[in-house]
């Protein structure tokens, strides 16, 4: 076609043939043979006219597509270029050639698929399997590769065409229809965005978007094999470059099977590896539809998060750990107090992040009284003198006025009422008292990957969670261990299905007396495959003492245990208890690890 409307199928993956085992080739050969179709000798012209009707999937100012003298199309698994190409450009005459027809009664059965590269090639007459008299079989290669400087419109990218004609009719015509629908994206990069070179989009959805479909005779239903996936990656480039600058609006099509009422979520890349979501929770796609989406704005300020996933119970929830402890300093580490975002809008003084690192803790409470610089809780001002960071908080401190007095991040207290959410100690830190969690109330920045996240995004397991997780899922037994990094103890929590990387070793188990000791580098290879750890950061009692940090671990959950106690994840060597109770007063202050769900 025209180059404004050539097409980004030149990765389409050709069908593999089965290779069989030399112990039952006999057997198996002779059933392929018989699915195999020896093919009729035609010499046939053969004509194609483009859609031009209802039938088409694009949109452009002139609203056609024509042919271009380059393009060829495959009929039964010939293929066979263009000679001449009518007036108006949506009629192309193919080259007088031989090809093979499919014997049926008094007829003769021809497929023509567009782009030539998405069918096989015939050998000796032997019509390749994905042709049929009443079915055609496709696939839709799982990466896509789209070139905007040869494909401003791309909204017929694969297309195929049904004819049954008398025995040894020499004219054959082909109306070209569409395998599947369009979807327009028009993205736009924020002018503050730090990259705005766009390299991928990935399209993942609870129905299929790639590998091996069939289509009948009339192209009325597009059906799915039971091996395609559910995602898409389309590589993007512009000329030599591969990315496409989104300074300014681009326009890119992507080619998309039919599927009905699915979510459907579409993530782009940056170069910096940052992206920016969009979610159609529930979207049908209809063959030979465009479907627009526009991204406008986009500021590439989420990173893909490596930590996970994790299970969590036995319906399937998984999450992902945050990249680190939760921190939290009145001032950013600064010497003025400073802002975040908070739950239901507005701002709260203080800022809070993720650790830099899995191992970091803070380890001691400073040299000054452990008070925030103006911080608002139940209406009151405090104004103390401390400016570093903190990284154990009292139960349900997340700074939300929740009925309870000590709600400040840095508040401990000996008097038990105090930490009552809502003012009743039968409440968890769920439901209408979700805000007194930190992840949900706060604005969480984290330092890896310039992210700073709204309320929301973020939460702390309940303690059914924590028991799963570390107790309950599959091969818990194995998907926990000992560890030292860089110097710091702590407890390992694997991913599901985890594979340890090349090159490095791994003792599971927590009664083991073996700990895994692993360097920073060592680490960062650990973390890449998903890997979670858990420092032993100690405990913070009252304002300013912090005990047996690099000894023991102490992870809040969400849930209450009863008029006194809330459970936490406990762990110190030998044993990992992840539904341990103590009081929410007494001054105490243990480690917080976000979540964020991964479905």
């Amino acid at each position: 076609m025209k180059q404004k409307f050539r097409t980004i199928a030149s990765v389409v993956a050709l069908i593999t043939m089965t290779v069989f085992a030399a112990s039952c080739a006999k057997e198996e050969l002779s059933e392929k043979a018989q699915n195999h179709i020896s093919g009729v000798k035609r010499t046939i012209s053969a004509s194609a006219s483009l859609p031009q009707t209802a039938d088409k999937a694009h949109l452009d100012e002139y609203d056609n597509v024509i042919w271009d003298l380059g393009d060829a199309i495959n009929i039964n698994g010939n293929n066979i270029t263009i000679s001449s190409i009518g007036s108006t450009g949506r009629v192309a005459v193919f080259d007088k050639s031989t090809a093979y027809a499919i014997p049926s009664g008094d007829n003769d059965i021809y497929w023509a698929v567009y782009p030539a590269t998405l069918a096989e090639s015939a050998s000796g007459g032997i019509i390749p399997d994905n042709f049929t008299t009443s079915s055609l079989e496709f696939t839709l290669p799982a990466t896509q590769i789209y070139d905007i400087s040869a494909n401003v419109i791309s909204g017929n990218t694969y297309m195929a065409a049904f004819a049954s004609v008398p025995a040894g009719q020499a004219d054959v015509s082909f109306a070209m229809k569409n395998l599947g629908s369009v979807m327009h994206l028009r993205l736009t990069a924020d002018a503050g965005a730090s990259n705005k070179h766009i390299t991928q989009i990935v399209f993942s959805s609870t129905g299929k978007l790639s590998g091996k479909f069939t289509t009948n005779t009339t192209f009325t239903t597009v059906t799915p094999d039971i091996t395609a996936t559910t995602t898409l990656t389309v590589q993007l480039k512009n000329g030599s470059n591969n990315y496409i600058d989104i300074s300014s609006p681009k326009d890119i099509y992507v080619v998309l099977p039919a599927i009905e009422a699915q979510k459907i979520t579409m993530r782009v890349y940056n170069e910096e590896e940052c992206w920016i979501e969009k979610t159609a929770n529930s979207m049908t796609l209809e063959r030979s539809k465009i479907y627009h989406n526009v991204i406008s704005d986009a500021a590439f300020d989420k990173k893909p998060l490596p930590l996970g996933p994790f299970s969590i119970n036995s319906s399937g929830g998984k999450v992902y750990f945050s990249p680190g402890n939760l921190q939290w300093s009145a001032t950013g580490g600064g010497t003025t107090p400073t802002t975040h975002a908070v739950a239901g809008g507005g701002t709260d003084e203080g800022t809070w992040r993720f650790a830099e690192h899995q191992w970091d803790i803070v380890g001691h409470a400073s040299k000054g009284t452990v008070y925030a610089n103006g911080v608002k809780c139940n209406n009151a001002l405090v104004s103390q003198n401390y400016t570093g960071w903190l990284d154990l908080f009292c139960w349900g401190t997340s700074g939300w006025n929740s009925g309870a007095v000590d709600c400040h991040p840095y508040s401990c207290s000996s008097v038990l009422a105090n930490h009552y959410p809502g003012g009743d100690y039968n409440n968890s830190l769920v439901g209408s008292y979700v805000n007194a969690d930190w992840g949900v109330y706060n604005a969480i920045y984290n330092t890896n990957t310039w992210l700073t996240d709204a309320p929301g995004k973020w939460r702390t397991l309940t303690k059914d969670e924590w028991v799963y997780l570390v107790s309950q899922r599959t091969d818990y037994l194995t998907l926990r261990a000992r560890a030292s990094v860089n110097g710091i103890e702590g407890l390992i929590l694997l991913p599901d299905n985890w594979t340890l990387p090349a090159g490095l070793s791994l003792t599971t188990g927590v009664g083991t007396s073996v700990i895994n000791e692993y360097t920073t580098e060592q680490w960062a290879i650990m973390e890449a495959a998903g890997a979670a750890f858990l420092p032993t950061a100690g405990t913070r009692n009252g304002q300013t003492n912090v005990y047996d940090p690099g000894e023991r671990g102490r992870y809040w959950s969400t849930t209450s245990y009863d008029s006194k106690m809330a459970y936490y994840l406990y762990f110190y060597p030998g044993v990992v208890d992840p539904q341990a109770y103590y009081s929410r007063a007494f001054w105490d202050a243990w480690s917080v690890r976000l979540v964020r769900d991964a479905n």
